[in-house]
Formats: structure tokens, sequence, C-alpha cells
């Protein structure tokens, strides 16, 4: 499927997950050069879309770096972010045997990067709640 907004052509790549709420899908803009990719979340649930447009219309001081931007298209209201290649925080301190200060250094970044997060705190907590929170290759998370 490709969604379309006033200067990008957004293509499914992947679906990460789909529920009765809605989708959360990887996009390439088939626009630009760069085949920029994208983190999707498309949604038909008027309550929802309600509730989304109004936690967005009041964010304030978001970056380009955690730009969100939202549009219609077919009937679906559609929020993406710039995608970011998983790293679950799982994935390297879960259930392994590591060194207490490196455990205790991922808590600390995880806490800082909530705190300082610029994406509103609804957005933030699904993120959390759904365990996508990812640490990058320098450690941060």
């Amino acid at each position: 499927m490709v969604y379309r907004t006033s200067n990008m052509r957004l293509s499914e790549v992947s679906v990460i997950t789909e529920n009765d709420d809605g989708r959360v899908i990887v996009c390439e803009d088939l626009a630009s050069k760069e085949r920029n990719r994208y983190c999707v979340y498309s949604t038909e649930d008027h309550d929802i879309i309600a509730r989304l447009q109004r936690v967005y219309r009041e964010a304030r001081n978001i970056s380009a770096d955690t730009a969100v931007n939202y549009f219609s298209d077919g009937g679906r209201f559609l929020v993406y972010y710039p995608y970011v290649e998983p790293r679950p925080l799982s994935r390297f301190y879960m259930g392994r045997h590591i060194e207490l200060e490196k455990c205790e250094e991922a808590c600390k970044r995880y806490i800082i990067a909530c705190l300082t997060s610029e994406l509103p705190w609804q957005v933030l907590y699904c993120a959390i709640d759904q365990g996508q929170v990812n640490i990058a290759r320098d450690g941060n998370v």
C-alpha cells in the first residue's frame, strides 16, 4: 500500500505490529532519492484519531530528530517518525550475565532518555509499554 502526503509517497516495507486499533509499519519514501524510511502508525478508529490530534496539537518543542508528523489518506490517520533500526534493550541486557556497572549505566541512560524525550508523554508511555526501547551502538538509549 502507498500513502501520499503533499511531498511524500510512503510505501509499506514491513508490518511491525497490527491489532484492531491500528497498525505500526515501516515505510519507505518513494519520492526521495535516499529512500528515507519512517515508522508509521495507521488507524481508522475515530476516538484514537481525535486523541492523537489533540496530543500532537498540544506538543511543543519537537526537534527534527524526533519529528512527528501526521496526515490523513483514504480515511486513515497516519503518524510517522524517522525510522531507527531496532536494537531492543532486552536483546543486550535482559537475562544475560553482564557486569552490574553496565546494567546500572543502561538504566540511568534509559531514565534520562525518558525524562528528556520530546515525544508527548502519551506516545512515550506507549513505546515503553510495548517494549520499544532501543539501545544505540554507542550505548545510548
